[in-house]
């Protein structure tokens, strides 16, 4: 995106576009920390993250997560689509 900011050596991206985005010169559609392109499915491999790199169980429980590769959440997803985020 900006090589100034994430990744100096990079040929891609804008120089200085993170500093006129703070400047308030240029509008960035999906900017960083937005969240709009965030994958929520990550959310539900969080719980094993955890215990496979810290070896220990999550301390705050996670949000309900549906994966619809696996068929008992797709099921429960297609009979709950009205009431799903």
């Amino acid at each position: 995106m900006d090589p100034e900011v994430f990744r100096e050596d990079s040929a891609l991206g804008v120089r200085g576009l993170m500093r006129a985005w703070k400047a308030g010169n240029v509008a960035i559609a999906n900017a960083p920390g937005c969240g709009v392109a965030d994958d929520k499915v990550v959310y539900s491999y969080v719980p094993d993250i955890i215990r496979f790199y810290l070896d220990e169980e999550p301390l705050v429980q996670n949000v309900p997560s549906c994966l619809c590769s696996v068929e008992k959440d797709r099921q429960y997803v297609l009979e709950h689509l009205n009431e799903l985020v």
